[in-house]
C-alpha cells in the first residue's frame, strides 16, 4: 500500500489510453477495494483527454474524448508526505556520508 487516507499524492506509469493523467497531484481521500485491487477514491477528479479508444468500467471512450477519473489504483499512486524521524536517506546506505573539509 503506498497512500494513507488524505495524502497528497503524484500520478505516475498509467497506462498509455490514460496516461495523459501521469504528473499530475490528487489527495486521496477513502480506500475501495474492485476487482481484486485497492482503489482511491479521490477528492476531486482529474480531468484530461483519452490518448487512445478505451474502455473503464464498461465505458467506452474515445481518442480526443473528455475523460473524469474519480479513482485510481494505488499503484499508480506515490504519496508526498513528511517521512518521519526515523526515516533513513537512501543514498546514505550507498555512499558514505559527505565531510565537511576545510583548508
Amino acid at each position: 500500500m503506498n497512500c494513507r487516507e488524505g495524502d497528497l499524492a503524484y500520478v505516475t506509469d498509467m497506462p498509455y489510453p490514460v496516461s495523459e493523467a501521469n504528473g499530475r497531484f490528487v489527495q486521496v481521500k477513502e480506500l475501495v477495494l474492485a476487482a481484486g485491487e485497492a482503489y482511491w477514491l479521490l477528492d476531486k477528479p482529474v480531468r484530461f483527454r483519452a490518448r487512445a479508444n478505451f474502455s473503464l468500467m464498461g465505458v467506452c471512450f474515445f481518442k480526443g474524448e473528455p475523460v473524469a477519473v474519480d479513482a485510481i489504483a494505488d499503484a499508480y499512486l506515490r504519496p508526498i508526505r513528511d517521512p518521519g524521524d526515523d526515516a533513513v536517506d537512501e543514498m546514505v546506505r550507498f555512499f558514505p556520508a559527505p565531510k565537511l573539509e576545510t583548508a
